[in-house]
């Protein structure tokens, strides 16, 4: 308590007029008081579900999630993966070596999504890449043993406090359907629904779109049965970052590249480079909006409350009602030039690890 703090809680101790435990009361406010400055803001706890191996923006949400971890904002609990591709998880496994996050689990799905083009993109080129000396740039830690999605996450969320967990997926909904019907276990007696419903505060997901002209997007239709169910069956909040956003949001390569010269090679870079081999072309950036929105949330507008469904030809719908569990984010011009400025900013920082 502060010298001030201290005077007043004396005077109003020596007022007869004050009982007992309003002097208590008064004192445990005034230490309340005291100590707000020194509260510090907890990270947000999340789970990062990624199609990692086509649009490179997996690598560089990858890369947010990891910055934002380096500086305290984000604590990265796991990562977990639905695409079928022999080097999916091992690229990531050993960008997370890189980025100093060795210790983060990584888990492939029971069902992995067959896409025999999008599996082996840029995963291959990352999880192959030498170094100048010959050796794996980036090398995996766990000796090709990568947890079963459905167990990673019923032991993740096991553990942590109730309503604490954000989910950030930015690929399929193939895990989180599969989570969805998981029974009581060894790590939980909850079921995964109940679960989820526990120990999940919000789940920021990348798919979908609202265009004049909308399509079926990527992420919905590569798995549409599992989008329709977790729209449907999610038990929590769902905010929903569509394509549109990412498409506005560009990223100028020859610029990112400059900003990650600083070492060769950089898995960013690798995936970047494969993903838009030209080096004057632009990458939209899709999947990083869906971890930005959990730090920066000033960066964007949400809708009003609502439903969303998924038809079967994958195409999503919002109906909004104001005791729905769903929002959207928009932006306006002037946050797409901040969103593209934060990247910039992100992409020039050292990892913590280097700059040891």
């Amino acid at each position: 308590m502060s010298a001030q703090g201290i005077v007043i809680f004396s005077y109003i101790c020596n007022s007869q007029q004050k009982s007992t435990i309003m002097k208590r009361l008064i004192f445990a406010v005034l230490c309340l008081l005291a100590g707000t400055g020194a509260i510090k803001a907890q990270p947000v706890s999340v789970i990062y579900e990624t199609d990692y191996g086509n649009d490179a923006d997996d690598a560089l949400a990858l890369e947010f999630i990891c910055k934002y971890n380096d500086l305290g904002k984000m604590k990265l609990l796991g990562v977990g993966t639905h695409k079928e591709g022999p080097n999916i998880c091992a690229a990531v496994d050993g960008s997370l070596n890189w980025y100093g996050y060795s210790k983060v689990p990584v888990a492939k799905s029971p069902t992995p999504v067959s896409r025999p083009n999008d599996g082996r993109h840029y995963a291959d080129s990352v999880a192959l890449c030498r170094n100048s000396k010959g050796k794996i740039a980036f090398k995996p830690t766990k000796n090709g043993k990568y947890e079963n999605a459905v167990d990673f996450y019923r032991r993740i969320l096991a553990k942590q406090p109730d309503n604490s967990v954000t989910i950030v997926s930015v690929g399929f909904a193939t895990n989180l359907a599969l989570l969805l019907d998981s029974k009581p276990d060894k790590f939980s007696p909850l079921s995964g629904r109940e679960l989820v419903a526990k120990k999940v505060k919000l789940l920021s997901t990348m798919m979908g779109c609202y265009r004049e002209n909308p399509f079926s997007e990527y992420n919905v239709n590569c798995d549409i049965p599992a989008m329709q169910k977790v729209m449907r069956e999610w038990p929590g909040e769902i905010v929903q970052n569509p394509f549109e956003i990412g498409e506005k949001v560009r990223y100028p390569l020859s610029l990112m590249h400059e900003k990650l010269a600083w070492t060769t090679p950089h898995p960013l870079n690798v995936a970047t480079s494969v993903n838009v081999p030209d080096p004057n072309g632009e990458q939209c950036e899709f999947d990083v909006m869906s971890a930005i929105y959990l730090v920066h949330p000033e960066l964007f507008n949400l809708s009003e409350r609502g439903t969303i469904s998924i038809d079967d030809n994958g195409f999503n719908h919002f109906t909004p009602s104001p005791n729905g569990k769903h929002r959207y984010l928009t932006t306006t011009p002037a946050q797409d030039k901040a969103l593209r400025e934060l990247l910039i900013k992100v992409t020039t920082m050292k990892p913590k690890k280097f700059k040891k």
